[in-house]
């Protein structure tokens, strides 16, 4: 279906590809497995943590980073290994002719990092030095502070400091990075571009068939962070700089559906064309507002909404009120049919673009794998969005907008 090709390897492995036209030199790659860093211990999440930073320092094989650079030069090709909470994998692309090397690479990242001592101690020199100036920079303070007052100080959702670096441990990091990637059967690679499935086929069976694996799956397991129940306000000061920061957000547990997502995304749409009209042209002093939602799937069922924006310091508590005041009335009265008319013409227009980008079926593929969910429901997308209703946008603005669950940071300056 699709034109998709799904392939089991020898070594438990599965394959994937999606043969297009839309990119005539671009073939995009992936890897993923379940898993991550949330199965390990709290002592060792520095040295888990910065396990890809260090590989991508220390080189692969007999090249080290250099040597790497140099035997990559004129090619258009790139491989990064990762290690995130709840998955590990590859990311990269290649242009058609330099689809061999990439292959290589993704072997050598998943069977022969490079643990080299030098590199190690010159990364961590580095990092500390960066970071033990990072916070003077306000706009870094202030993630500083979100993320404590989102999480607590829990060591996976922190900033880093200098002193943390201390924490890594060479052969920790090289021990648990190997485990990661140790059974390719556990294992997706995904390939969506310009790829001939039949000159493909040799590739894989050498470079990622040869891969050790077996049938033993892995799963993810929930770290358990959880957001703060109620409503938290915070201000800070920092740097000298005349303008305020100011940062908004709701968040809650809901039930994931695609219809539901769909419903999420739209009253996002909606909030954020309101507060541009409502901020910016009516109260001026602000230099844009920046609105985002995300809905997850895991490890728990959860959305939250952000509402970011600078402005003068004398206009920052007028500013605020109108933002929650946007809030409120979209909650209470829901969108205007013009809005909501405008919302669903400009998710229709962006499908019709992704739908023709490599990077969309990509993702399309990854989701479809990770979560079973039938890639053939996309066909149903934009039936569902011209089936939203008034009603049921403004049913979801009162679940998703209600304010059971606010925080609030601002930051002033020093002055």
């Amino acid at each position: 279906v699709y034109g998709i090709h799904y392939w089991t390897l020898s070594n438990g492995a599965k394959v994937i590809i999606k043969p297009t036209d839309f990119k005539n030199d671009e073939i995009l790659f992936s890897a993923f497995s379940q898993g991550g860093n949330a199965l390990y211990s709290d002592d060792v999440f520095y040295s888990l943590s910065n396990a890809d930073a260090l590989v991508m320092e220390s080189g692969v094989g007999k090249f080290d980073k250099m040597s790497l650079s140099k035997a990559l030069a004129g090619k258009t090709v790139s491989v990064s290994p990762y290690i995130s909470e709840l998955e590990e994998g590859l990311s990269g692309s290649s242009s058609p002719k330099d689809l061999e090397t990439m292959l290589q690479l993704a072997h050598l990242y998943m069977t022969a990092p490079r643990k080299d001592a030098e590199v190690f101690q010159s990364y961590i020199s580095k990092q500390k030095a960066l970071f033990e100036n990072l916070l003077a920079n306000p706009q870094i303070f202030f993630q500083k502070s979100l993320l404590e007052m989102l999480y607590g100080g829990n060591i996976r959702r922190s900033f880093p400091e200098a002193a943390d670096f201390d924490k890594i441990d060479l052969d920790k990091a090289f021990s648990l990075y190997s485990e990661r990637f140790a059974n390719a059967g556990d294992f997706t690679f995904i390939m969506v571009g310009n790829v001939d499935p039949v000159a493909l086929k040799p590739l894989v069976e050498k470079y990622i068939a040869s891969l050790p694996g077996n049938a033993s799956k892995e799963t993810w397991k929930d770290p358990k962070i959880d957001m703060p129940l109620g409503n938290i306000e915070k201000t800070i000061k920092k740097g000298m700089a005349p303008k305020i920061s100011v940062f908004m957000g709701m968040h809650g547990l809901s039930k994931w559906s695609m219809s539901e997502e769909l419903l999420f995304d739209a009253t996002v749409d909606v909030l954020s064309i309101q507060l541009r009209e409502n901020m910016r042209e009516e109260k001026g002093g602000v230099y844009g507002v920046g609105v985002n939602g995300s809905f997850s799937r895991r490890p728990k069922e959860e959305y939250v909404v952000t509402i970011n924006f600078n402005t003068d310091p004398g206009k920052t508590d007028e500013l605020v009120t109108t933002a929650e005041q946007v809030v409120k009335n979209l909650v209470a009265n829901g969108p205007d049919e013009a809005t909501l008319n405008k919302v669903k013409e400009t998710l229709k227009r962006e499908r019709e673009t992704d739908l023709k980008k490599n990077k969309f079926w990509a993702q399309l593929i990854e989701d479809s794998e990770v979560y079973q969910q039938p890639i053939k429901e996309m066909e149903q997308y934009n039936a569902r969005v011209d089936s939203i209703t008034l009603d049921q946008l403004k049913a979801a603005a009162a679940r998703y907008l209600s304010g059971k669950n606010n925080m609030k940071l601002v930051m002033l300056n020093e002055q």
